[in-house]
């Protein structure tokens, strides 16, 4: 009998190596993939930012803010390719966003998409035709009810 607690406690103590040695193995993986996906991010905003409507928007971004009335935004067409653009390029978070928060609506998809571009609040209402940041943090206000 004491034989078999012995052997009995060896193999626990075995399983609780082996345990211990997995977990190293699972956070290893897990940092591995946070890495990729930051690698993946970055990737993505590289290839927008390659885009011709990029230059456009950072032109834009650039421009004299004290005349507002004076300041040119994306038009009708521009901000329709620039859907496109970004649902090609950002395709798989687009997706995972619908999955995540089903309530919300493209323009909100497009706002997070422009965010993870990291553009300034002042290049995004550009985006949507609009020369005030404050959009974007209303925007940013309505979409809270709709992510909780």
């Amino acid at each position: 009998m004491q034989q078999n607690i012995v052997r009995h406690e060896e193999v626990i103590a075995e399983l609780k190596q082996k345990q211990e040695s997995r977990a190293g193995e699972i956070e290893e993986k897990e940092r591995a993939i946070q890495a990729m996906k930051m690698e993946k991010e970055k990737l993505r905003n590289w290839l927008f930012r390659q885009s011709a409507l990029y230059a456009k928007i950072d032109k834009l971004a650039n421009q004299q803010k004290h005349h507002k009335e004076r300041m040119d935004v994306l038009t009708n067409a521009e901000q329709r390719q620039l859907r496109v653009i970004i649902g090609q390029i950002y395709a798989d978070y687009i997706e995972q966003l619908h999955v995540q928060y089903p309530k919300l609506n493209e323009d909100d998809v497009l706002l997070l998409c422009l965010q993870l571009a990291d553009l300034s609040p002042f290049a995004i209402a550009l985006c949507f035709g609009n020369n005030d940041a404050q959009i974007v943090a209303q925007r940013k206000y309505r979409m809270k009810s709709k992510i909780e």
